[in-house]
């Protein structure tokens, strides 16, 4: 079995571009072998089997462009003897589809999540849907629904990390729905305190401006830039902090991997958080317009760090639980292989 799999950007810091890699290095097991097709790479990627086509690139949309993708696509397809066409974005959804009509193989899309406003593009759009969290499969709520939840290697727990100083860590594509403009304000506030160490990882268009805010503020946050192995960065922060704003979340692999990894979640509240994560129980949802609230809440938890320990390990017990890596990879190749 061959499956490409597409989307509209490929990065190393991105939770789509994480899971596509994740999918095709387990489906390999199966003896199902992956092709990675994407508009953009965006940042640094050594795989030989990523490929690169500006026709499937978002803000490259037209009319023409889109016509253009639909034939490039079928004949890529054709081309590579293409069983299955697996995309990640409403865009490349779209051009697969109506691909198939030409190429007469089966197109699966995985929803990574819902779009803030309807466009001129069906939001689903393929002969099976994957939904990756509740929310989103009950919004849809058809007949070709399928839902595949995101799967993580298993990791132990580790106590040992809630130590001195406390390392604290976020990460996101700099835009300002991500919001990452809070965290670098709200960790400037702990400029006086010796004992705590605050890290941020990624890239965007906000860079230049956050990273000036940054040193602006007092520099307290070391940027880290775009982190290939960002694991290795969770297993040695103790805090992860998520304040997105944004409207159209779907569940972020980040909370994920730093609920592995055994870091406190302080994330936003979020359309879909709620059935997959207990406040003060499995960590904290702060408000992030309430800026002296979490300013409190912070220093109250790094003073106290270890009083915090319970929900690190509640939430990394649901993590393990309810995201098994081979369970996601089991239902992918059972739902390709039923579609040939």
């Amino acid at each position: 079995m061959k499956v490409l799999n597409i989307t509209d950007e490929f990065g190393i810091d991105d939770g789509v571009s994480v899971h596509v890699t994740d999918l095709s290095e387990g489906l390999k097991k199966y003896n199902c072998e992956n092709m990675i097709l994407m508009g953009k790479i965006r940042n640094s990627v050594n795989n030989g089997e990523i490929f690169e086509s500006h026709l499937l690139y978002h803000s490259n949309r037209s009319t023409t462009n889109f016509l253009k993708a639909i034939k490039f696509l079928a004949d890529f397809v054709t081309a590579n003897k293409i069983d299955i066409i697996n995309s990640h974005s409403h865009y490349s959804a779209n051009i697969a589809k109506y691909a198939s009509f030409l190429s007469k193989v089966k197109t699966i899309q995985t929803n990574h999540g819902l779009l803030s406003k309807p466009g001129l593009l069906k939001e689903f759009n393929a002969d099976k849907i994957i939904l990756t969290n509740e929310h989103s499969y009950a919004r849809y709520n058809k007949n070709n629904a399928v839902l595949i939840k995101h799967g993580l290697k298993y990791l132990p727990f580790d106590e040992t990390k809630f130590i001195r100083p406390v390392k604290i860590f976020s990460s996101s594509r700099f835009v300002k729905e991500k919001n990452i403009e809070f965290y670098i304000r709200l960790a400037n506030q702990f400029r006086d305190f010796k004992d705590v160490e605050f890290f941020l990882a990624g890239d965007g268009e906000q860079k230049d401006y956050l990273l000036e805010l940054n040193k602006t503020l007092g520099g307290n946050v070391k940027y880290l830039g775009i982190v290939s192995d960002f694991i290795s960065i969770l297993d040695t922060s103790a805090i992860y902090i998520y304040p997105s704003v944004s409207a159209n979340e779907g569940f972020p692999i980040s909370l994920l991997q730093a609920g592995m990894c055994s870091n406190l979640i302080l994330t936003s509240d979020f359309l879909g958080l709620s059935e997959n994560f207990e406040n003060k129980k499995d960590g904290i949802i702060i408000n992030t317009y309430d800026f002296q609230e979490n300013v409190n809440l912070l220093s109250n938890i790094i003073n106290n760090i270890n009083s915090y320990i319970s929900l690190a390990e509640n939430y990394h017990k649901r993590v393990s639980r309810d995201y098994s890596f081979d369970e996601m990879i089991e239902k992918h190749f059972k739902l390709y292989s039923s579609l040939l």
